[in-house]
């Protein structure tokens, strides 16, 4: 997981910013009824070029075909998108490692604690 986070922060270092239009989106099913909204954007590169290209992220609210949505974009794989947000970028990956880093420590410490229960 570490390598994933330093990926995506890597990633997101070697990014440009731009603003994106919604051009479409698909609508996923998720447990306890809601959906995951993953939308298709469209924008232009500091070269000019056009591309159309899915987030790798998804939304809770039904986006609408038109909207701008903020976006990071790598210069050398521009298919490659980012939700430019506090909570996609700079909240979600730090809080889902420090969760992951709790549950593996718990499992060591439990362990530990079966090699050393002395009964």
């Amino acid at each position: 997981m570490a390598i994933i986070t330093v990926n995506f922060y890597r990633d997101i270092y070697n990014s440009k910013k731009e603003t994106a239009t919604v051009v479409s989106y698909y609508a996923k099913w998720r447990y306890k009824g809601g959906r995951h909204y993953y939308p298709t954007v469209k924008y232009k590169t500091i070269r000019g070029n056009e591309v159309s290209a899915e987030l790798d992220t998804y939304l809770f609210h039904k986006p609408f075909i038109g909207e701008q949505v903020p976006i990071l974009y790598r210069t050398d794989k521009p298919e490659k998108v980012y939700l430019d947000t506090i909570s996609h970028i700079y909240i979600g990956p730090p809080l889902f490692m420090l969760a992951l880093l709790g549950l593996v420590s718990q499992g060591f410490y439990r362990v530990y604690l079966r090699k050393h229960d002395k009964k």
